[in-house]
């Protein structure tokens, strides 16, 4: 996994010689070396914490000072998906604005349904070329 992390150079603003590992499938059962890049480098860096640790063979880790501490600031990191949050958002100020009666409402969703059944490609040159039936 050590390994892993410090072959692929990363320089921190999504530039590096690494490859992109989103076509490869990663799950519980993948090997640890799967799972970090150069990247993770990134967020040691980021977030200020000791790297000199990965240098040590890994079953000394626990005692050493520099895991302790880095492994308590990752352990107290508030973990959020703000996007996930800021779409939620946008849809219940969107939906609370547009109609407060639910049969209103549900026609429009009925009718967002259907369009987006008879336009699957939204694109402004696609929707210039087709005509609804």
């Amino acid at each position: 996994m050590v390994t892993a992390l410090r072959r692929e150079e990363f320089d921190g603003e999504g530039h590096g010689s690494e490859k992109s590992h989103a076509s490869k499938e990663v799950g519980p059962r993948s090997p640890p070396g799967r799972l970090v890049s150069g990247r993770t480098l990134h967020f040691f860096r980021k977030l200020h914490l000791d790297e000199a640790f990965l240098d040590l063979p890994p079953d000394s880790w626990q005692m050493d000072e520099g895991f302790q501490r880095s492994s308590q600031i990752v352990r107290n990191l508030a973990v959020v998906n703000d996007h996930a949050e800021r779409g939620v958002a946008l849809i219940q100020e969107f939906n609370g604005s547009l109609t407060k009666d639910e049969e209103q409402l549900q026609f429009l969703l009925q009718v967002v349904a259907d369009h987006r059944k008879a336009f699957p490609d939204p694109r402004k040159r696609t929707l210039a070329h087709t005509r609804p039936q």
